[in-house]
């Protein structure tokens, strides 16, 4: 088996895991299902950039929002529903318009990956990666700018923290 087929094995893997992640995120009506189906949406983009040699990104995309931003949706949607004591039931009058959405979306990314050139080169080795770079220009180049941003996110934080502080009927 070539390579260039194990690399369309994995596009197609990846597209079906994309179109059908999308597809359960906008139909299924438990909304707790509706965001795992996310996640696999968002796991099958990760996949992508790894086929594009964006390691990087890839990693982004798991640790940021399947690891971090999708695991407290579904902590949210786990404790709304211990609180209100019913269960969270998503009504969606979109779900034909989403599949046609869904179909076109397919149709697209079928045509991008015929006019996409892969990272793949045909002695069977695949092009250096961009991660040291990546990284050495975040430590090197742009620490400063770096640093300004971990302080205003922090400084965002800590207000965020302030103004969400209720007020005691005394204070």
């Amino acid at each position: 088996m070539s390579a260039d087929t194990i690399i369309i094995i994995y596009w197609w893997l990846f597209t079906i895991a994309v179109v059908l992640g999308a597809v359960g995120t906008v139909s299924l009506r438990s909304l707790y299902h509706a965001a795992l189906s996310l996640v696999v949406c968002l796991a099958g983009v990760a996949g992508y950039y790894v086929l594009l040699n964006a390691e990087f990104l890839a990693a982004a995309q798991i640790i940021i929002y399947i690891g971090a931003i999708m695991v407290l949706v579904i902590s949210a949607i786990l404790v709304s529903e211990n609180i209100m004591g019913r269960q969270i039931v998503m009504v969606n009058r979109l779900v034909w318009p989403a599949l046609v959405a869904s179909g076109a979306l397919f149709c697209i990314m079928v045509y991008a990956n015929m006019r996409t050139v892969y990272a793949f080169n045909p002695e069977g080795q695949w092009l250096e990666s961009n991660v040291r770079q990546i990284g050495w220009s975040l430590m090197a180049t742009y620490t400063l700018p770096f640093e300004v941003a971990s302080l205003l996110l922090f400084m965002a934080l800590m207000g965020a923290i302030i103004i969400s502080r209720r007020e005691k009927p005394g204070d």
